[in-house]
């Protein structure tokens, strides 16, 4: 089975530009920890972004697995949303579970509409 998540960022307007992520979508040990860890700037994270829907995250934009790579780009280019709940609405339909967005330099997580911050303690337990 697949935890499907969304990935977004908040753009320089103050839009939203996200894209869909299948597998491991949960924090621990997956899509949160991923990105918490090695995905932790702007020009890394619109870099990930625009390589459009997501197979597999990997630790490295090389190592993920994208959709475009098979499919083509064509369906699976990054969308763009007014606000964040827009982003959630939208990525509900597609049985997204967490949804993960990357504002003021730092990554948040819900899994329904309350955006709050995902730190590395909440991680690991530290």
């Amino acid at each position: 089975m697949s935890t499907r998540s969304a990935i977004g960022m908040v753009t320089w307007d103050g839009r939203i530009k996200a894209v869909y992520c299948h597998f491991d979508g949960y924090i621990k040990n997956g899509v949160g920890e991923m990105l918490c860890t090695k995905y932790k700037d702007i020009f890394k994270v619109n870099q990930l972004i625009d390589g459009g829907s997501i197979s597999t995250l990997g630790g490295l934009i090389r190592e993920t697995k994208y959709y475009a790579g098979v499919e083509g780009i064509e369906g699976n280019e990054p969308k763009l949303f007014d606000t964040k709940e827009e982003m959630v609405s939208y990525y509900k339909n597609s049985w997204c579970e967490y949804f993960y967005l990357f504002e003021n330099d730092s990554w948040t997580v819900t899994q329904n509409r309350y955006f709050k911050k995902l730190k590395e303690k909440v991680i690991y337990g530290k």
